[in-house]
């Protein structure tokens, strides 16, 4: 029994195709029916991608930098939106 090597959908495509499919999508000057048609594509298969690589990149976990205070200052602050009115602050005075 051979194992496949990556993610590979029903279409025999990538993510990574996947990806560059949809950045073609974004790019689009025909309708949707139109494009998927021209891919070779179902909308189904187009909406569940778009949804999956949209969802994927929002729980990525990344680091931003913080701009600095004043010099001395010891206290801080930080406010994180998690979403759903969800707010996580915390602080050093």
């Amino acid at each position: 029994m051979s194992k496949r090597v990556g993610k590979r959908s029903s279409s025999g495509r990538g993510r990574a195709q996947w990806q560059a499919l949809l950045a073609a999508y974004d790019q689009r000057s025909v309708t949707r029916r139109a494009f998927c048609a021209q891919a070779g594509v179902s909308p189904s298969t187009l909406d569940y991608w778009r949804r999956k690589l949209r969802d994927e990149g929002s729980a990525t976990a990344g680091f931003i930098e913080l701009a600095g205070g004043e010099a001395g200052r010891s206290g801080w602050e930080v406010e994180l939106a998690l979403g759903d009115g969800v707010v996580l602050r915390l602080g050093r005075r």
